[in-house]
């Protein structure tokens, strides 16, 4: 997400760069009129400290012109102008700027080429490239086209950066994008590139992506994730209408259905026609019957006598269920409803189960969501996080940030809990009752209770180890410049139970391989020792940043303030029974302070 940076601190910045003897030279006669004038004679000037370089740009694209931005369009595709970072938020910047206010780089933005399709696989920078394709397509290069058609055609590349590329593409050259998506959704590909196909046709032509996208569901087995696909049409006005006509006429797989149902519950939409059609086919009842206040007190009474928290804590972090998509837990989780770390010592059994069962019912208003219709068809469902003049930015039940030009918006209302009625019909009556009783427990005295050691909760997973790094060593350089690159989507999140053990055969899941590597987060406000305490039932190796750890599990380092990053190796060729542990602890007489980074 871009922030805004209001007027005001627009024009502080300009004091206090004047105040730390950095000039603000008068406008020459060839300078273009630009309120962002002065900055631009800054960042020309070569004079402003790179750490502040950032804040510079980003105020330059809130308020700057064309001229501006295609002054810092070409000093980020110059390779030696700025460092790899910078380069990547100026792209964002511009494409959010492309996006938000309508205004782009003047010119051709033909430097991007090699970027978006290196000439050599070798030299891919994901980062570099995830950001130039988005910012190609946000300012619709159309000399871009043959690049980003090259980029979706090539079957080396990450799916992730093909997905991006026929986005772009469709905004780029439609009729190009047309010609491209044809070999993508042949019945000859694999099921995720017939969806990339699929999802980017929604946009051009909805009803022939709807019938096709019924061909590549009832070719499908419960094992393929149907997410993509899935995303496109509930994501396009009218789009999960005619996607449920399709559906009518084919005949899917029972649990293709319900793994397509799970799906949309997972992200808040329960659209009724699609929910009816997936239904009939998976041989569930599409609406369930709300219980009455009888049923729900029965309910109640037989989570307290018979209800298994350690069960239901089992249910509860299952992918399938989808709690920690929306919800954290010690603040590892998803940010989009509340932190459930104590709502058992707050909550009554019968509320819980009303917000599990009925979560219609029980929508607190923070969590009032909005749906917003945009001028292109595109629908977005979310929790507000904040809006202005310019832009609205919606959060989803990924936990996903969406910004919307205000200038885009064709209608906007209210709509439901992003916690969709219906989900519970996927456990036995068993699961709910164990379910309930887990959040019925937390934050309560006992094992479940709210933790007070600083604990890793929230780890990364990258999911494939590069060739160069291997169990019996792991050298702390190679590995940096090795992962420098890899794009977000090489990692995926894992989380730590609520007594803080992360299962390894969770971490397995996400990544399998003999050696896995973890990542955690810790953010330093006072430099100073800091100690870490880890247990793990198998062999490990452990950095913090660049610098290796003894193999006592038990260590004290001295860290500036700042990110830092523990690396955590863990060896599970024999095994990948019980659970890796990390703590923090605070050194005697060190002026530390930190916190553990969470999120999803």
């Amino acid at each position: 997400m871009i922030r805004s940076i209001k007027p005001h601190q627009f024009v502080s910045a300009v004091l206090c760069l004047s105040l730390l003897g950095i000039a603000i030279s008068p406008a020459s006669a060839a300078d273009p009129p630009s309120p962002a004038a002065p900055l631009m004679r800054l960042i020309k000037s070569g004079r402003v400290p790179q750490e502040r370089l950032g804040n510079l740009i980003e105020l330059v694209c809130q308020r700057g012109n064309a001229a501006d931005l295609s002054y810092l369009f070409e000093q980020a595709v110059l390779s030696d102008k700025y460092p790899r970072d910078l380069r990547i938020k100026t792209f964002n910047l511009l494409t959010a700027t492309a996006h938000n206010r309508k205004i782009q780089p003047t010119g051709d933005l033909a430097g991007l080429t090699n970027l978006i399709a290196p000439e050599t696989q070798k030299t891919t920078d994901t980062g570099l490239q995830l950001a130039a394709i988005q910012l190609a397509g946000a300012c619709r290069a159309k000399s871009l086209a043959e690049p980003l058609a090259k980029i979706v055609l090539d079957s080396k590349s990450p799916l992730k950066t093909r997905e991006a590329a026929i986005n772009a593409l469709v905004d780029v050259d439609p009729e190009s994008a047309r010609q491209t998506i044809a070999p993508l959704i042949s019945p000859q590909q694999p099921l995720p590139i017939r969806s990339l196909g699929v999802a980017a046709l929604v946009g051009l032509d909805a009803e022939a992506a709807a019938n096709a996208a019924a061909e590549v569901l009832a070719s499908a087995d419960e094992t393929q994730d149907p997410a993509t696909l899935l995303d496109a049409f509930l994501s396009h006005k009218g789009g999960p209408d005619q996607l449920a006509a399709a559906i009518a006429g084919k005949t899917l797989a029972a649990d293709v259905a319900k793994v397509a149902l799970r799906h949309m519950y997972s992200v808040g939409r329960t659209d009724a026609a699609l929910v009816s059609a997936l239904s009939s086919s998976a041989g569930l009842s599409a609406n369930p019957e709300p219980l009455s206040p009888e049923q729900v007190k029965a309910l109640a009474a037989e989570v307290l006598a018979e209800g298994d928290a350690q069960r239901g804590e089992a249910v509860f972090r299952r992918a399938d269920v989808s709690c920690m998509k929306c919800h954290s837990v010690s603040k590892a989780g998803g940010q989009v409803g509340p932190d459930l770390s104590a709502v058992g010592s707050s909550s009554p059994v019968e509320y819980l189960i009303n917000s599990i069962m009925q979560p219609n019912q029980a929508i607190k208003e923070a969590y009032l969501t909005r749906v917003v219709v945009t001028d292109a068809g595109k629908v977005h469902q979310g929790i507000v996080v904040d809006r202005n003049d310019q832009r609205l930015i919606l959060k989803d039940a990924t936990s996903r940030q969406i910004e919307i030009p205000i200038t885009d918006i064709d209608e906007e209302f209210e709509g439901e809990s992003l916690m969709p009625q219906g989900l519970t019909k996927f456990l036995t009556h068993a699961e709910i009752v164990d379910l309930v009783r887990f959040l019925a427990e937390l934050g309560k005295a006992g094992p479940l209770a709210v933790r007070k050691t600083p604990t890793i909760q929230r780890w990364r997973v990258l999911r494939q180890l590069p060739e160069s790094i291997v169990a019996e060593t792991v050298d702390a350089d190679l590995l940096r410049e090795e992962t420098l690159a890899l794009g977000d989507d090489a990692w995926v999140s894992v989380y730590a139970k609520v007594a803080g053990g992360l299962p390894i055969a969770d971490a397995r899941k996400a990544a399998p391989a003999p050696l896995v590597y973890l990542r955690a987060e810790v953010d330093v406000t006072v430099g100073g020792e800091v100690g870490f305490e880890i247990n793990s039932p198998l062999p490990i190796q452990a950095a913090v940043d660049d610098q290796p750890l003894k193999a006592d599990q038990r260590f004290i380092i001295e860290l500036a303030p700042g990110r830092h990053v523990l690396n955590l190796f863990v060896d599970t060729s024999k095994s990948s029974e019980g659970d890796v542990q990390a703590e923090m602890f605070r050194v005697k007489g060190s002026p530390a302070q930190f916190e553990v980074v969470g999120g999803q």
